[in-house]
């Protein structure tokens, strides 16, 4: 899970537009993904939907990216969506997900 005070920081370089806040932005989502690479959470959760404690906002491109291309969709819970590491495969699954 990463820090509310950082997606929103991110979000507005982005929101800003120009190269350098844009890069910014990049680096500093660059940061997270690194740490998940290192850490590899078995699942991510986008609480974007739900407003978990009033807190709707998207994922951030890169991290989009990421989840894409090392997750797996798993299920919707209370408007969360869940995602899985590739690879894992959760009790009572079948390996063909």
């Amino acid at each position: 899970m990463w820090p509310k005070t950082g997606l929103l920081q991110i979000l507005e370089l982005y929101r800003q537009g120009d190269p350098v806040s844009v890069t910014d932005a990049r680096n500093r989502e660059m940061h997270w993904i690194t740490w998940m690479e290192k850490k590899k959470p078995v699942l991510f959760i986008d609480t974007s939907e739900n407003g978990l404690s009033n807190f709707r906002y998207p994922v951030t491109p890169l991290l989009r990216e990421y989840v894409e291309r090392n997750y797996y969709y798993l299920t919707t819970v209370s408007k969360m969506k869940v995602y899985a590491r590739k690879g894992f495969v959760p009790r009572g699954r079948s390996s063909g997900l």
